[in-house]
């Protein structure tokens, strides 16, 4: 079978999924990133027709879509995590009642099917590009005319150093148990003009390219926080429940004097990160204009 992530990828988000099944699925809507809807509807109005959920994780964002109204045909959830495929998004929908037109497929945005979609969704996934000229010239093909590309990514300065990228590159992360150099990961924070010129490049007109201020109430994390350990005991015991916070508590810790803080390596390397939003639209030119 195709494996779209390389090994150090896999590893991780099988870790990642794996986790992702044990957390309740009444808490799937909380993720700030669905604020984006109301600027997609203030801006051009609201999604309809045939939509594609790429690089979309627990399924959470076209999950949500599709609760939202009728005017939305079905929605391809594709991931490249066969994990989130076959048990995460599938549960996730059927806990929704959504499981209909929501499709759970097995793939990646370098691989999709021409002139399908009114409109693609990218939550998170556009950064963990290879190569992201060809993604979205992919994605760009994979639009009806004047179909509409959303995504929300996190975006380096242009000003950003080769230097700067090989410090991020060259940190060793240590999740779930692995030790993975982040650069050996498709994990690549490109910077602002590159995410431009590469969309200018694939035939797309930015109608927006601002700030994403997503954050929530610390209530509304506080209450969330409470139903997941609630939930947590009442399926685990409560012994289970403490042995799993004090694991994952002692695996953010440094061990000995000598231990490297990749934390704060990681936090010095993207300090200067912002999340960025944008909606463009595929040209209906018959030709791209842009600089060679």
């Amino acid at each position: 079978m195709t494996q779209f992530l390389n090994n150090y990828d896999k590893a991780l988000h099988d870790a990642i999924y794996e986790e992702m099944l044990k957390t309740d699925p009444a808490r799937l809507f909380l993720n700030p990133r669905l604020k984006i809807l109301k600027i997609v509807q203030s801006t051009i109005g609201s999604p309809f027709g045939v939509i594609a959920d790429v690089g979309c994780g627990s399924g959470y964002f076209g999950i949500f879509l599709a609760t939202q109204t009728d005017q939305i045909k079905y929605v391809d959830a594709i991931e490249a995590s066969e994990a989130a495929v076959k048990e995460v998004i599938p549960r996730n929908a059927e806990f929704h009642n959504v499981l209909g037109k929501v499709k759970p497929i097995f793939g990646s945005f370098d691989e999709l099917a021409k002139e399908t979609y009114d409109f693609v969704f990218a939550m998170g996934a556009l950064h963990h590009s290879p190569d992201l000229k060809k993604t979205l010239e992919v994605i760009s093909q994979s639009l009806k005319k004047g179909g509409y590309l959303i995504a929300q990514e996190p975006a380096m300065p242009d000003s950003t150093s080769h230097e700067a990228y090989d410090f991020k590159y060259n940190i060793v992360e240590e999740r779930f148990g692995l030790k993975i150099r982040n650069g050996d990961r498709f994990d690549r924070f490109y910077r602002e003009c590159e995410y431009k010129s590469s969309l200018v490049h694939a035939g797309f007109d930015i109608l927006l390219w601002d700030d994403f201020v997503g954050g929530i109430k610390k209530s509304a994390v506080l209450a969330e926080l409470f139903k997941s350990l609630v939930f947590s005991i009442k399926r685990d015991g409560l012994n289970s429940t403490l042995q799993r916070f004090l694991r994952n508590y002692r695996g953010t810790q440094k061990v000995g004097p000598d231990s490297p803080d990749w934390q704060s390596d990681m936090k010095n390397a993207t300090s200067k990160v912002m999340p960025k939003m944008t909606i463009a639209r595929k040209s209906s030119a018959c030709n791209t204009h842009h600089a060679e």
